[in-house]
Protein backbone atom coordinates (compact mmCIF):
# COMPACT_ATOMS: atom_id res chain seq x y z
CA UNK A 1 0.00 0.00 0.00
CA UNK A 2 1.06 3.59 -0.52
CA UNK A 3 -0.21 6.79 1.09
CA UNK A 4 0.36 10.28 -0.29
CA UNK A 5 1.15 13.32 1.83
CA UNK A 6 1.01 16.16 -0.72
CA UNK A 7 0.84 18.92 1.88
CA UNK A 8 4.05 17.90 3.58
CA UNK A 9 7.06 20.06 2.72
CA UNK A 10 7.42 19.41 -1.02
CA UNK A 11 5.21 16.33 -0.55
CA UNK A 12 5.99 12.70 0.15
CA UNK A 13 4.68 9.17 -0.35
CA UNK A 14 4.91 6.47 2.31
CA UNK A 15 4.89 2.81 1.34
CA UNK A 16 3.72 0.01 3.62
CA UNK A 17 3.97 -3.77 3.54
CA UNK A 18 1.69 -6.25 5.28
CA UNK A 19 3.78 -8.25 7.76
CA UNK A 20 2.11 -10.74 10.07
CA UNK A 21 -1.24 -9.00 9.81
CA UNK A 22 0.18 -5.51 10.48
CA UNK A 23 1.07 -2.77 8.04
CA UNK A 24 4.70 -1.73 8.42
CA UNK A 25 6.22 1.37 6.84
CA UNK A 26 8.99 0.28 4.50
CA UNK A 27 9.93 3.45 2.66
CA UNK A 28 9.41 7.20 2.41
CA UNK A 29 9.59 8.57 -1.11
CA UNK A 30 10.54 12.27 -1.20
CA UNK A 31 9.74 14.65 -4.02
CA UNK A 32 12.39 13.96 -6.70
CA UNK A 33 12.71 17.45 -8.24
CA UNK A 34 14.47 19.34 -5.47
CA UNK A 35 15.27 22.48 -7.42
CA UNK A 36 11.80 23.92 -6.94
CA UNK A 37 10.20 26.29 -4.46
CA UNK A 38 9.29 23.94 -1.57
CA UNK A 39 5.78 25.31 -1.15
CA UNK A 40 2.77 23.82 -2.90
CA UNK A 41 4.39 21.10 -5.00
CA UNK A 42 1.63 18.55 -4.47
CA UNK A 43 3.80 15.42 -4.80
CA UNK A 44 1.56 12.52 -3.71
CA UNK A 45 -1.67 14.26 -4.66
CA UNK A 46 -2.64 11.17 -6.68
CA UNK A 47 -1.42 7.57 -6.52
CA UNK A 48 -1.93 4.39 -8.52
CA UNK A 49 -0.29 1.04 -7.80
CA UNK A 50 -0.35 -2.18 -9.76
CA UNK A 51 1.89 -5.15 -10.53
CA UNK A 52 5.12 -3.75 -9.12
CA UNK A 53 4.54 -0.22 -10.40
CA UNK A 54 3.77 2.88 -8.33
CA UNK A 55 2.63 6.06 -10.09
CA UNK A 56 2.66 9.35 -8.18
CA UNK A 57 1.12 12.58 -9.41
CA UNK A 58 2.49 16.06 -8.67
CA UNK A 59 0.01 18.46 -10.27
CA UNK A 60 0.85 21.80 -8.68
CA UNK A 61 4.41 22.22 -9.79
CA UNK A 62 6.49 25.34 -9.28
CA UNK A 63 5.61 28.94 -9.90
CA UNK A 64 7.11 28.70 -13.41
CA UNK A 65 4.81 25.77 -14.23
CA UNK A 66 7.63 23.54 -15.40
CA UNK A 67 7.56 20.84 -12.79
CA UNK A 68 4.04 19.48 -12.75
CA UNK A 69 4.88 15.84 -13.33
CA UNK A 70 4.05 12.20 -12.80
CA UNK A 71 6.69 9.86 -11.40
CA UNK A 72 6.80 6.12 -12.09
CA UNK A 73 8.52 3.84 -9.59
CA UNK A 74 9.41 0.16 -9.98
CA UNK A 75 9.63 -2.31 -7.13
CA UNK A 76 13.21 -3.61 -7.09
CA UNK A 77 14.26 -6.03 -4.35
CA UNK A 78 11.50 -4.75 -2.08
CA UNK A 79 12.27 -1.03 -2.62
CA UNK A 80 10.59 1.51 -4.85
CA UNK A 81 13.08 2.95 -7.35
CA UNK A 82 12.31 5.93 -9.60
CA UNK A 83 12.13 4.63 -13.17
CA UNK A 84 10.59 7.46 -15.17
CA UNK A 85 9.49 11.09 -14.94
CA UNK A 86 6.61 12.13 -17.21
CA UNK A 87 5.90 15.82 -17.77
CA UNK A 88 3.16 17.54 -19.77
CA UNK A 89 3.60 18.96 -23.22
CA UNK A 90 2.44 22.40 -22.12
CA UNK A 91 3.46 24.54 -19.17
CA UNK A 92 1.15 25.92 -16.47
CA UNK A 93 -1.03 22.81 -16.31
CA UNK A 94 -2.40 20.58 -13.56
CA UNK A 95 -0.93 17.43 -15.05
CA UNK A 96 -1.11 14.59 -12.52
CA UNK A 97 -4.22 15.72 -10.65
CA UNK A 98 -5.45 12.15 -11.12
CA UNK A 99 -3.80 8.92 -12.27
CA UNK A 100 -5.06 5.41 -13.10
CA UNK A 101 -3.42 2.13 -14.14
CA UNK A 102 -4.93 -0.82 -15.98
CA UNK A 103 -2.69 -3.50 -17.43
CA UNK A 104 0.07 -1.72 -19.33
CA UNK A 105 -1.94 1.49 -19.73
CA UNK A 106 -1.58 4.68 -17.68
CA UNK A 107 -4.05 7.60 -17.70
CA UNK A 108 -3.07 11.01 -16.32
CA UNK A 109 -5.67 13.71 -15.70
CA UNK A 110 -4.91 17.33 -16.51
CA UNK A 111 -8.07 19.32 -15.74
CA UNK A 112 -6.39 22.68 -16.31
CA UNK A 113 -5.43 21.85 -19.90
CA UNK A 114 -7.59 21.50 -23.01
CA UNK A 115 -9.48 23.29 -25.75
CA UNK A 116 -10.26 26.26 -23.55
CA UNK A 117 -9.60 27.55 -20.04
CA UNK A 118 -10.11 24.62 -17.68
CA UNK A 119 -11.56 22.41 -20.39
CA UNK A 120 -9.30 19.52 -19.39
CA UNK A 121 -7.49 16.61 -21.00
CA UNK A 122 -6.33 13.10 -20.14
CA UNK A 123 -2.97 11.83 -21.39
CA UNK A 124 -2.72 8.11 -22.07
CA UNK A 125 0.51 6.12 -22.08
CA UNK A 126 1.32 2.46 -22.70
CA UNK A 127 4.23 0.55 -21.22
CA UNK A 128 6.71 -1.13 -23.58
CA UNK A 129 8.15 -3.21 -20.77
CA UNK A 130 10.56 -0.50 -19.69
CA UNK A 131 8.93 2.91 -20.03
CA UNK A 132 5.51 4.45 -20.56
CA UNK A 133 5.25 5.92 -24.06
CA UNK A 134 2.56 8.40 -25.23
CA UNK A 135 -0.42 6.84 -26.96
CA UNK A 136 -3.06 9.59 -27.02
CA UNK A 137 -4.40 12.76 -25.45
CA UNK A 138 -8.18 12.79 -25.13
CA UNK A 139 -10.00 16.02 -24.46
CA UNK A 140 -13.41 17.37 -23.72
CA UNK A 141 -15.20 18.67 -26.80
CA UNK A 142 -14.62 22.28 -27.77
CA UNK A 143 -16.51 25.04 -25.96
CA UNK A 144 -16.47 23.14 -22.66
CA UNK A 145 -14.67 25.82 -20.70
CA UNK A 146 -14.23 25.11 -16.98
CA UNK A 147 -15.37 21.49 -17.41
CA UNK A 148 -12.18 20.34 -15.63
CA UNK A 149 -12.11 17.05 -17.52
CA UNK A 150 -9.62 14.74 -15.83
CA UNK A 151 -10.29 15.95 -12.30
CA UNK A 152 -10.79 12.22 -11.73
CA UNK A 153 -9.96 9.27 -13.99
CA UNK A 154 -10.74 5.56 -13.94
CA UNK A 155 -9.36 3.03 -16.40
CA UNK A 156 -10.24 -0.57 -17.18
CA UNK A 157 -9.03 -2.40 -20.25
CA UNK A 158 -10.16 -0.29 -23.22
CA UNK A 159 -12.46 2.07 -21.33
CA UNK A 160 -11.53 5.36 -19.70
CA UNK A 161 -13.94 7.44 -17.65
CA UNK A 162 -12.91 11.04 -17.01
CA UNK A 163 -14.81 13.09 -14.48
CA UNK A 164 -15.72 16.62 -15.55
CA UNK A 165 -17.36 18.22 -12.50
CA UNK A 166 -17.67 21.60 -14.22
CA UNK A 167 -19.15 20.34 -17.49
CA UNK A 168 -22.64 21.56 -16.56
CA UNK A 169 -24.08 23.20 -13.48
CA UNK A 170 -24.41 19.67 -12.09
CA UNK A 171 -21.21 18.16 -13.52
CA UNK A 172 -20.58 15.34 -15.96
CA UNK A 173 -18.25 12.63 -17.15
CA UNK A 174 -16.87 11.40 -20.45
CA UNK A 175 -16.40 7.78 -21.50
CA UNK A 176 -13.59 7.15 -24.00
CA UNK A 177 -13.05 3.81 -25.73
CA UNK A 178 -9.90 2.42 -27.32
CA UNK A 179 -9.93 0.54 -30.60
CA UNK A 180 -6.46 -0.63 -31.49
CA UNK A 181 -4.38 2.37 -30.49
CA UNK A 182 -7.07 4.99 -31.11
CA UNK A 183 -9.19 6.53 -28.38
CA UNK A 184 -12.56 8.09 -29.23
CA UNK A 185 -15.29 9.74 -27.20
CA UNK A 186 -17.93 7.07 -26.70
CA UNK A 187 -20.40 8.70 -24.31
CA UNK A 188 -21.11 11.84 -22.32
CA UNK A 189 -22.77 11.14 -18.98
CA UNK A 190 -25.06 13.95 -17.83
CA UNK A 191 -27.23 12.85 -14.90
CA UNK A 192 -30.25 14.77 -13.74
CA UNK A 193 -28.95 16.35 -10.56
CA UNK A 194 -29.23 19.65 -8.77
CA UNK A 195 -26.99 22.66 -9.35
CA UNK A 196 -23.50 22.38 -7.81
CA UNK A 197 -23.77 18.59 -7.45
CA UNK A 198 -20.10 18.29 -8.51
CA UNK A 199 -20.83 15.06 -10.33
CA UNK A 200 -17.51 13.71 -11.61
CA UNK A 201 -15.28 14.88 -8.79
CA UNK A 202 -14.53 11.21 -8.11
CA UNK A 203 -14.81 8.09 -10.25
CA UNK A 204 -14.00 4.38 -9.96
CA UNK A 205 -14.28 1.55 -12.48
CA UNK A 206 -13.79 -2.18 -11.98
CA UNK A 207 -15.49 -5.29 -13.27
CA UNK A 208 -17.64 -3.22 -15.62
CA UNK A 209 -19.12 -1.29 -12.67
CA UNK A 210 -18.55 2.47 -12.68
CA UNK A 211 -19.15 4.62 -9.61
CA UNK A 212 -19.19 8.41 -9.97
CA UNK A 213 -19.36 10.71 -6.98
CA UNK A 214 -21.49 13.84 -6.68
CA UNK A 215 -20.75 15.20 -3.17
CA UNK A 216 -23.00 18.23 -3.65
CA UNK A 217 -26.06 16.30 -4.85
CA UNK A 218 -29.37 16.02 -3.02
CA UNK A 219 -31.42 12.97 -2.18
CA UNK A 220 -35.09 12.50 -3.12
CA UNK A 221 -36.09 14.79 -0.26
CA UNK A 222 -33.85 17.61 -1.44
CA UNK A 223 -31.25 17.20 1.32
CA UNK A 224 -27.81 18.13 -0.05
CA UNK A 225 -25.78 15.40 1.61
CA UNK A 226 -24.21 14.08 -1.58
CA UNK A 227 -24.70 11.07 -3.82
CA UNK A 228 -22.86 8.44 -5.82
CA UNK A 229 -24.26 7.04 -9.05
CA UNK A 230 -23.58 3.48 -10.17
CA UNK A 231 -23.40 2.60 -13.86
CA UNK A 232 -23.25 -0.76 -15.57
CA UNK A 233 -21.09 -1.06 -18.68
CA UNK A 234 -20.37 -3.70 -21.30
CA UNK A 235 -20.01 -6.43 -18.67
CA UNK A 236 -23.77 -6.06 -18.09
CA UNK A 237 -24.55 -6.78 -21.74
CA UNK A 238 -25.28 -3.12 -22.40
CA UNK A 239 -23.03 -2.70 -25.43
CA UNK A 240 -20.32 -0.07 -25.26
CA UNK A 241 -22.31 2.37 -23.16
CA UNK A 242 -22.73 2.84 -19.42
CA UNK A 243 -26.29 2.87 -18.09
CA UNK A 244 -27.28 4.20 -14.67
CA UNK A 245 -28.29 1.38 -12.33
CA UNK A 246 -28.70 3.15 -9.00
CA UNK A 247 -28.26 6.40 -7.11
CA UNK A 248 -26.78 5.95 -3.64
CA UNK A 249 -27.36 8.52 -0.92
CA UNK A 250 -26.39 8.53 2.76
CA UNK A 251 -28.60 7.31 5.56
CA UNK A 252 -29.29 9.85 8.32
CA UNK A 253 -28.79 12.44 5.62
CA UNK A 254 -28.08 16.07 6.45
CA UNK A 255 -26.79 18.94 4.39
CA UNK A 256 -23.10 19.07 3.57
CA UNK A 257 -21.96 15.51 4.37
CA UNK A 258 -19.87 15.28 1.20
CA UNK A 259 -21.07 11.74 0.42
CA UNK A 260 -19.28 10.79 -2.81
CA UNK A 261 -16.14 12.87 -2.26
CA UNK A 262 -14.21 9.60 -2.74
CA UNK A 263 -15.42 6.34 -4.27
CA UNK A 264 -13.98 2.88 -4.87
CA UNK A 265 -15.26 -0.44 -6.22
CA UNK A 266 -13.85 -3.95 -6.12
CA UNK A 267 -15.63 -7.13 -7.21
CA UNK A 268 -19.01 -5.47 -6.90
CA UNK A 269 -18.43 -3.99 -3.44
CA UNK A 270 -18.73 -0.19 -3.42
CA UNK A 271 -17.24 2.09 -0.76
CA UNK A 272 -18.25 5.76 -0.53
CA UNK A 273 -16.46 8.43 1.49
CA UNK A 274 -18.44 10.82 3.72
CA UNK A 275 -15.69 13.11 5.04
CA UNK A 276 -17.94 15.72 6.67
CA UNK A 277 -20.15 13.45 8.76
CA UNK A 278 -20.25 14.02 12.53
CA UNK A 279 -19.13 10.96 14.50
CA UNK A 280 -19.62 10.71 18.28
CA UNK A 281 -20.22 14.47 18.50
CA UNK A 282 -17.01 15.16 16.53
CA UNK A 283 -17.95 17.45 13.62
CA UNK A 284 -16.30 16.69 10.27
CA UNK A 285 -14.77 13.51 11.70
CA UNK A 286 -15.89 11.61 8.60
CA UNK A 287 -17.10 8.12 7.71
CA UNK A 288 -17.37 5.68 4.81
CA UNK A 289 -20.25 3.46 3.73
CA UNK A 290 -19.87 -0.06 2.32
CA UNK A 291 -22.52 -1.18 -0.18
CA UNK A 292 -22.84 -4.78 -1.33
CA UNK A 293 -24.09 -5.87 -4.72
CA UNK A 294 -27.29 -7.87 -4.59
CA UNK A 295 -27.71 -11.28 -6.18
CA UNK A 296 -29.57 -9.54 -9.01
CA UNK A 297 -26.30 -7.65 -9.73
CA UNK A 298 -28.15 -4.43 -10.59
CA UNK A 299 -28.65 -2.86 -7.18
CA UNK A 300 -26.61 -2.28 -4.02
CA UNK A 301 -27.55 -2.32 -0.34
CA UNK A 302 -25.84 -0.65 2.61
CA UNK A 303 -23.90 -3.24 4.62
CA UNK A 304 -21.81 -1.22 7.05
CA UNK A 305 -20.64 2.27 7.96
CA UNK A 306 -16.98 2.66 8.90
CA UNK A 307 -15.47 5.37 11.07
CA UNK A 308 -12.10 5.91 12.67
CA UNK A 309 -11.91 4.19 16.06
CA UNK A 310 -10.40 7.41 17.41
CA UNK A 311 -12.69 9.79 15.53
CA UNK A 312 -11.69 13.42 16.01
CA UNK A 313 -12.94 16.87 15.05
CA UNK A 314 -12.16 17.85 11.48
CA UNK A 315 -10.19 14.72 10.54
CA UNK A 316 -12.29 14.25 7.37
CA UNK A 317 -11.96 10.48 7.37
CA UNK A 318 -13.27 9.26 4.00
CA UNK A 319 -11.54 11.87 1.85
CA UNK A 320 -9.66 9.10 0.02
CA UNK A 321 -10.52 5.41 -0.37
CA UNK A 322 -8.97 2.37 -1.99
CA UNK A 323 -8.95 -1.38 -1.57
CA UNK A 324 -5.82 -2.70 0.11
CA UNK A 325 -4.33 -6.18 0.14
CA UNK A 326 -6.39 -7.29 3.11
CA UNK A 327 -9.27 -4.84 3.24
CA UNK A 328 -10.03 -1.18 2.71
CA UNK A 329 -7.69 1.77 3.25
CA UNK A 330 -9.27 5.13 4.10
CA UNK A 331 -7.55 8.48 4.35
CA UNK A 332 -8.16 11.14 7.01
CA UNK A 333 -5.97 14.04 5.80
CA UNK A 334 -6.65 16.35 8.75
CA UNK A 335 -6.37 13.82 11.53
CA UNK A 336 -3.88 14.82 14.22
CA UNK A 337 -2.29 11.67 15.68
CA UNK A 338 1.20 13.21 15.83
CA UNK A 339 0.82 16.91 15.15
CA UNK A 340 -2.02 19.17 14.07
CA UNK A 341 -3.48 18.13 10.70
CA UNK A 342 -0.63 15.72 10.02
CA UNK A 343 -3.09 13.19 8.59
CA UNK A 344 -3.60 9.46 8.93
CA UNK A 345 -4.74 6.43 6.97
CA UNK A 346 -6.79 3.57 8.41
CA UNK A 347 -6.87 0.01 7.11
CA UNK A 348 -9.99 -2.00 7.86
CA UNK A 349 -9.36 -5.71 7.55
CA UNK A 350 -11.58 -8.68 8.22
CA UNK A 351 -11.36 -8.14 11.97
CA UNK A 352 -12.97 -4.70 11.71
CA UNK A 353 -15.51 -5.48 9.00
CA UNK A 354 -18.36 -7.94 8.84
CA UNK A 355 -17.18 -11.51 9.40
CA UNK A 356 -17.98 -14.16 6.84
CA UNK A 357 -20.62 -16.52 8.23
CA UNK A 358 -22.43 -19.30 6.40
CA UNK A 359 -25.97 -19.22 7.78
CA UNK A 360 -27.18 -22.29 5.93
CA UNK A 361 -26.36 -24.58 3.04
CA UNK A 362 -28.27 -27.37 1.40
CA UNK A 363 -28.55 -29.49 -1.74
CA UNK A 364 -31.45 -30.04 -4.09
CA UNK A 365 -32.25 -32.85 -4.39
CA UNK A 366 -30.83 -34.09 -1.09
CA UNK A 367 -31.87 -37.74 -1.69
CA UNK A 368 -31.22 -39.65 -4.90
CA UNK A 369 -33.19 -42.59 -6.22
CA UNK A 370 -34.04 -45.01 -7.50
CA UNK A 371 -30.46 -46.35 -7.52
CA UNK A 372 -30.34 -46.84 -11.30
CA UNK A 373 -26.63 -45.88 -11.71
CA UNK A 374 -27.52 -42.70 -13.60
CA UNK A 375 -26.12 -39.20 -12.96
CA UNK A 376 -28.53 -36.77 -11.32
CA UNK A 377 -27.89 -32.98 -11.37
CA UNK A 378 -27.54 -31.50 -7.87
CA UNK A 379 -27.52 -27.80 -6.99
CA UNK A 380 -26.18 -26.39 -3.73
CA UNK A 381 -27.65 -23.22 -2.22
CA UNK A 382 -25.75 -21.15 0.34
CA UNK A 383 -26.90 -18.30 2.57
CA UNK A 384 -24.10 -16.14 4.00
CA UNK A 385 -23.35 -13.03 6.01
CA UNK A 386 -20.35 -11.14 4.73
CA UNK A 387 -18.86 -8.78 2.17
CA UNK A 388 -19.03 -9.66 -1.54
CA UNK A 389 -19.06 -13.43 -0.97
CA UNK A 390 -18.33 -16.07 -3.59
CA UNK A 391 -18.89 -19.78 -2.91
CA UNK A 392 -18.02 -22.98 -4.72
CA UNK A 393 -17.88 -26.73 -4.24
CA UNK A 394 -14.27 -27.63 -3.56
CA UNK A 395 -14.53 -31.41 -3.15
CA UNK A 396 -16.89 -34.36 -3.08
CA UNK A 397 -16.37 -37.58 -1.12
CA UNK A 398 -18.43 -40.65 -0.37
CA UNK A 399 -18.72 -43.05 2.56
CA UNK A 400 -18.79 -45.94 0.07
CA UNK A 401 -16.19 -46.91 -2.55
CA UNK A 402 -16.61 -45.78 -6.14
CA UNK A 403 -16.64 -49.37 -7.32
CA UNK A 404 -17.87 -52.26 -5.23
CA UNK A 405 -20.15 -55.25 -5.12
CA UNK A 406 -23.63 -54.38 -6.31
CA UNK A 407 -22.98 -50.92 -7.75
CA UNK A 408 -22.32 -51.89 -11.40
CA UNK A 409 -18.67 -50.75 -11.18
CA UNK A 410 -19.37 -47.37 -12.80
CA UNK A 411 -16.84 -44.55 -12.54
CA UNK A 412 -16.69 -41.67 -11.80
CA UNK A 413 -19.54 -41.32 -9.34
CA UNK A 414 -19.44 -37.52 -9.18
CA UNK A 415 -18.47 -34.58 -11.39
CA UNK A 416 -18.30 -30.92 -10.30
CA UNK A 417 -19.93 -29.03 -13.16
CA UNK A 418 -20.03 -25.47 -11.81
CA UNK A 419 -19.36 -23.38 -8.74
CA UNK A 420 -22.40 -24.79 -6.97
CA UNK A 421 -23.54 -27.60 -9.25
CA UNK A 422 -22.52 -31.23 -9.62
CA UNK A 423 -23.57 -34.57 -11.07
CA UNK A 424 -23.96 -37.38 -8.53
CA UNK A 425 -24.55 -41.00 -9.47
CA UNK A 426 -27.67 -42.58 -8.02
CA UNK A 427 -26.16 -45.82 -6.78
CA UNK A 428 -24.97 -47.51 -3.60
CA UNK A 429 -23.06 -50.66 -2.79
CA UNK A 430 -25.34 -53.65 -2.64
CA UNK A 431 -23.21 -55.45 -0.11
CA UNK A 432 -23.19 -52.58 2.39
CA UNK A 433 -26.42 -52.38 4.32
CA UNK A 434 -26.35 -48.63 4.95
CA UNK A 435 -27.23 -45.50 3.02
CA UNK A 436 -24.64 -44.03 0.70
CA UNK A 437 -23.81 -40.47 1.70
CA UNK A 438 -22.09 -37.97 -0.60
CA UNK A 439 -20.33 -35.13 1.21
CA UNK A 440 -20.02 -31.91 -0.79
CA UNK A 441 -17.61 -29.42 0.79
CA UNK A 442 -18.46 -25.80 0.01
CA UNK A 443 -15.97 -22.98 0.56
CA UNK A 444 -16.94 -19.31 0.62
CA UNK A 445 -14.57 -16.32 0.41
CA UNK A 446 -15.06 -12.57 0.74
CA UNK A 447 -13.02 -9.56 -0.42
CA UNK A 448 -11.21 -9.33 2.92
CA UNK A 449 -9.75 -12.81 2.69
CA UNK A 450 -12.20 -14.41 5.11
CA UNK A 451 -12.95 -18.07 4.41
CA UNK A 452 -15.75 -20.27 5.67
CA UNK A 453 -16.61 -23.87 4.80
CA UNK A 454 -19.70 -26.03 5.20
CA UNK A 455 -20.42 -29.66 4.33
CA UNK A 456 -23.61 -30.50 2.45
CA UNK A 457 -24.89 -34.08 2.37
CA UNK A 458 -26.77 -35.99 -0.33
CA UNK A 459 -28.05 -39.49 0.41
CA UNK A 460 -28.72 -42.51 -1.72
CA UNK A 461 -30.93 -44.57 0.65
CA UNK A 462 -30.26 -48.26 0.97
CA UNK A 463 -34.05 -48.61 1.18
CA UNK A 464 -35.09 -48.09 -2.45
CA UNK A 465 -38.44 -46.86 -1.30
CA UNK A 466 -36.63 -43.69 -0.17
Amino acid sequence: AAVGAPDAIMGAVYSYTLVGGNWVQTQKLPQPLVSCNPNGIGFGNSIAMRDGLLVVGQPLGCPNGLTAAVFVYKLVNGNWVLNQTIQPFREFSSFGTSVALSGNTLAIGNPGDGNGPGSGTVSIYTNNGTLFLPQAIVAAPSNTFQAFTGESVALENNFLIAGAPGLTVSGGAFVFMRTGTNWTLQQTILPRLNTAANFGVSVALQGGVAVIGAPGASDDNGILGGAALIYGGPAFGLGNTFVQLQKLTPVSNVRGLGFGTAVSVRNGTVVIGIPFRTIDNNPLAGAADIFLQSSAKTNWVLAQELAAPDASDGAQFGSAIDFAESGIIIGAPFDSPIMTNSGAAYVFSSSETNQLVIDSAGASPSRLGPPNHKFIPVTVSVMTQGNDVSCKITSITSNQPVNGTGDANTSPDWIITGDLTALLRAERAGNIKTDRIYTLTVQCNDIFGNTATRNVFVTVPHDQGM
